[in-house]
């Protein structure tokens, strides 16, 4: 058999460890349905500029994200982490005492950055696993149970007695919860396991070529269809106030 050795690590630990870290990236995309009431509701602001504090979220996690291929394996994964999660905490603290527009709007591009940047390196942990479709998995639920334990006592409780810092503060502790679980993953992919050249495809197709159309076909419509999710998503919270649902029931629904 024609073995070659691979950076991966199949610890335990490390999967729950990169599967909350992810959690914690994705919390202000989970969260931004009652962050978007808040601000609307405390604060004042429109519609229009909660579109562009989305938008400031989204464009900054994408540009990290797309350009994760070129850098994600250079980075060291824990000093990256770290990093993220003090600039999450720090930007969420600077939420609790932000009022303007303006600050608001940068303070969403710093973290769709954090999100983008704090995803990758996670991401790549799991996926260097021996099995990274059942971790995968396990991550999905890690942040599933995450976002729901946190969205309905925020928008029934938080929100309504604390208002837009309230959010901040439980986003600000929620991020700096990570910062002990950076220990558990790898600096980079480490982890020698061997892999089973006889499984892999003799030849790969061209990026560019007909055998390729379908891949990119398949990247475009899940594009399409996460990008109307998310922006139905985030309204969801400003669609329930206008058809007269309470704080408390959107929680409890989302």
């Amino acid at each position: 058999m024609n073995v070659h050795t691979a950076t991966r690590t199949d610890s335990m630990p490390m999967v729950w460890a990169a599967s909350y870290l992810m959690s914690i990236s994705m919390l202000v995309t989970n969260l931004q349905p009652v962050v978007l009431g808040a601000l609307a509701d405390t604060l004042g602001f429109s519609n229009r500029e909660l579109g562009y504090i989305s938008a400031a979220l989204m464009g900054a996690s994408t540009l990290c994200i797309a350009t994760a291929p070129f850098w994600v394996r250079r980075a060291n994964w824990r000093h990256l982490s770290y990093v993220c999660l003090v600039l999450g905490t720090a930007s969420a603290i600077a939420g609790m005492v932000a009022t303007t527009f303006a600050l608001f709007l940068l303070l969403f591009v710093v973290m769709g950055v954090v999100k983008g940047a704090l995803n990758a390196p996670s991401f790549a942990c799991l996926g260097d696993t021996r099995n990274p479709d059942r971790n995968f998995g396990i991550s999905a639920v890690v942040q599933a149970i995450t976002a729901s334990i946190i969205v309905w006592p925020v928008s029934a409780y938080v929100i309504p007695h604390y208002g837009t810092p309230g959010v901040f503060v439980v986003i600000a502790l929620v991020v700096a919860s990570g910062l002990p679980l950076v220990r558990l993953i790898p600096t980079h992919g480490t982890g020698n396991v061997e892999v089973d050249q006889t499984r892999l495809p003799r030849e790969s197709a061209p990026i560019v070529s007909r055998a390729a159309i379908p891949a990119f076909a398949m990247l475009v419509a899940t594009a399409l269809f996460s990008a109307g999710l998310v922006g139905f998503w985030y309204f969801v919270e400003r669609i329930g106030v206008e058809l007269g649902v309470t704080p408390a029931v959107i929680g409890l629904t989302l």
